[in-house]
């Protein structure tokens, strides 16, 4: 089915709704694209930092569970970021407004994935289970060493990159139960992590070579 030029695919559930970016009159905003009708999201509330100058208030659609929940990034000033979650019944909420977050996904639980940036340089993967408190999720080496965020599934396990203060690091996974944890490698070469499903696989490369590992971490 052809979308038409003007709308952008990001993510779909299961509910065949297709997130994107639509291009409207008055710019590109986040939508979601049903049987045929494209309905626009709009742009949350400017509570936080008012747009000084045009177009340097925008939304970046990332994902969308089963109920229909978007999670995007919002930048407000044209450079600050922050995690904003749209609900059909409550339209936009901006979670930690007076801080930099990388929205990077939203389970069918609500939980949200972000990537904190308030320290260049040293970005940390951060969680907010069930929409509610966040929650820093570490680093494998230490202070000063940093974690990305890459995905995450319906059991709040999260996935992501981490680095040291040389830039060396590898893959990780992060469970309440065990916190944050480095994924085995082969050779020692270098690993990264893309995302995880609900049996716990994990997607990744090892060196250059695509790679999953079991959820008994096994590459």
């Amino acid at each position: 089915v052809d979308l038409g030029a003007s709308f952008f695919p990001r993510d779909i559930n299961e509910r065949g709704q297709i997130l994107g970016m639509h291009a409207t009159p008055t710019g590109i905003q986040p939508a979601i694209l049903q049987h045929g009708h494209i309905r626009d999201l709009g742009l949350p509330p400017q509570t936080v930092e008012p747009c000084a100058l045009p177009n340097t208030c925008t939304t970046q659609a990332i994902a969308i569970n089963q109920r229909g929940h978007v999670i995007g990034t919002a930048s407000f000033a044209g450079l600050n970021m922050h995690v904003a979650v749209w609900r059909p019944r409550s339209a936009w909420t901006v979670y930690e407004p007076f801080n930099d977050n990388e929205a990077v996904g939203i389970n069918d639980f609500d939980d949200l994935l972000a990537t904190n940036i308030d320290m260049p340089g040293q970005p940390h993967a951060r969680l907010w289970r069930r929409a509610a408190n966040p929650i820093d999720l570490g680093t494998l080496d230490g202070q000063g060493a940093s974690s990305r965020a890459r995905g995450l599934n319906d059991f709040t396990v999260v996935v992501g990159d981490a680095a040291n203060l040389s830039g060396t690091g590898g893959a990780f996974r992060w469970t309440k139960e065990r916190g944050i944890e480095r994924l085995p490698t082969i050779d020692g070469l270098a690993t990264s992590a893309a995302a995880i499903n609900n049996l716990g696989e994990i997607a990744g490369l090892i060196g250059t070579r695509p790679a999953i590992w079991t959820p008994r971490l096994t590459p």
